[in-house]
Order: C-alpha cells, then sequence, then structure tokens
C-alpha cells in the first residue's frame, strides 16, 4: 500500500528487555519508531527495517544548561531521523505553545529530521464549531518563518478521539478527510510567497513537501479506513503500537 505507521509507545514499556522485544516484532518498513529516550540507543541496534524517530526534543542550542533536555543534534547523532512536534499531550501537560513548537520546527530541520507536527482540536473547539479556526491558527502559528522544501509530516490529532480522554469520542474517516483537505488548503493558500494575517508571517513551505498523517486513537478495526482517505499518507498510532497481534495487523496494511 506504501503508507507509513509511526508508533508513539509515549512513557512505554517499562523495561529494556520489553522494549527490545517489542521492537523487534515492529521492526517493518514504513514503520517508524518513536520509544522513550532512554530506549534510542539500544533499540537502533535492534532495527533493520524500521526508522527511529523520537517523541520531542529541545528547542535551543545543541549544548547548554538545559536540565532534562535532549537536542536535534544529540538525536540526529544518535541515528534518529524523526521527531513528532507538538503532541496534543505535550500541550495540554506541559503547556507547550504553539510559540515553543514553531522554534523546535526550525531546529529539527536544521538538523535534518523529519518533524511530524502534530494539528489538531480540543472537544469544546469542536463542539462550538471553531475547528477550522483552530487549524489554520496552529499552521499560521506553527509553521510562521519556516522556509524550506524538506518533507515534513503533519499528523491531524482530533485531541477529543484520543482514547486516554475521559469523553473520547470515535472519529469517522469523513471527518478525516474535511480535516486534513481543510488543513492542505492552508498550506497550499498561504505557501510560499501569501501573507497570512500579518501577525503570523509568511508560510515558506512547499505544498508538495507536507504528507499528512491521521491520529485519532487508530487501532486494527479502523486502520484501513483512515488508511483509505486520499490524502493521508499514513497513521500516528498510540496504545494500539505496544500490542504486537494488533500491531501486526497494521503492518500487513502496509
Amino acid at each position: 500500500m506504501d503508507k507509513i505507521l509511526v508508533a508513539n509507545w509515549k512513557m512505554n514499556p517499562g523495561t529494556l528487555t520489553e522494549a527490545i522485544e517489542l521492537a523487534r516484532g515492529s521492526d517493518h518498513e514504513g514503520v517508524i519508531l518513536c520509544p522513550p529516550f532512554i530506549y534510542l540507543h539500544t533499540l537502533k541496534d535492534e532495527i533493520m527495517n524500521a526508522a527511529l524517530g523520537a517523541q520531542d526534543l529541545f528547542w535551543e542550542g545543541e549544548t547548554g544548561p538545559f536540565t532534562g533536555e535532549v537536542s536535534a543534534r544529540m538525536l540526529k547523532n544518535l541515528g534518529v531521523s524523526h521527531v513528532v512536534i507538538g503532541h496534543s499531550e505535550r500541550r495540554k501537560r506541559f503547556h507547550e505553545t504553539t510559540e515553543i513548537l514553531n522554534h523546535k520546527l526550525k531546529v529539527a530541520l536544521a538538523a535534518g529530521l523529519t518533524p511530524i507536527v502534530c494539528i489538531g482540536e480540543e472537544l469544546e473547539e469542536k463542539m462550538s464549531g471553531q475547528s477550522e479556526a483552530v487549524w489554520q491558527k496552529q499552521c499560521a502559528e506553527i509553521f510562521k518563518d519556516i522556509q524550506t522544501n524538506s518533507l515534513i509530516y503533519i499528523a491531524y490529532e482530533p485531541v477529543w478521539a484520543i482514547s486516554t480522554n475521559k469523553n473520547a469520542l470515535p472519529d469517522t474517516p469523513e471527518n478525516a478527510t474535511h480535516a486534513i483537505n481543510f488543513i492542505c488548503s492552508i498550506i497550499s493558500s498561504h505557501s510560499t510567497t501569501s501573507v497570512i494575517p500579518a501577525e503570523a508571517g509568511i508560510f515558506g513551505v512547499s505544498p508538495s513537501s507536507i504528507k499528512f498523517l491521521y491520529g485519532g486513537s487508530v487501532n486494527s478495526s479502523n486502520a484501513a479506513s483512515f488508511l483509505d482517505i486520499p490524502n493521508v499518507t499514513g497513521l500516528l498510532v498510540g496504545g494500539a503500537s505496544l500490542k504486537i497481534p494488533e500491531w501486526q495487523k497494521m503492518m500487513a496494511l502496509i
């Protein structure tokens, strides 16, 4: 099918032994594994077909007095090729702003990492009819002053559909199609020379360099329906990527 699957393990599994077992069972072409930082060094030698991604990065400097942080250059030197930027859990729990995400995107691109940028609305925003305005604002601010032809993945991540949320609602391919097409139109209409609202700056991102992922609690039961969306290149997967039987069914789709 020529699609990709990004496995976001979050703060899992609990031991290195489990991480190695999970990585070996996930070593499939088209898979990008994003384990916790502490497993990256070991897992790069455990996979031959999958790529290695990071769940986050710091936005300032290659080294420095930043306790607990990991730079883009450190990740690149470790063999990491991709990095998730702006996952909704980090925006909510660690109060990451779109300005911070813009800085992270810039340093990721400068280091030669392929960013996976998460865009998506909360339930309250969806219910009040603000989804499109949220997508517009997030794109404008995260991509402000970005000038690149490098590959960037945008993951549409409807926060209201993520299963770890108490009031999660199931998403549909129809809604995901609308969201991704709308976000695509934002990038296309404001790329290179078109100025969006003055405070937002200029898009310098070629639409042809953007590929789209879907990331709203995907599992083996609904993965095919989201992969069938024309503009969707792949899936950003959380909990299902930790369950080998479930994950193998999904890998068989790509």
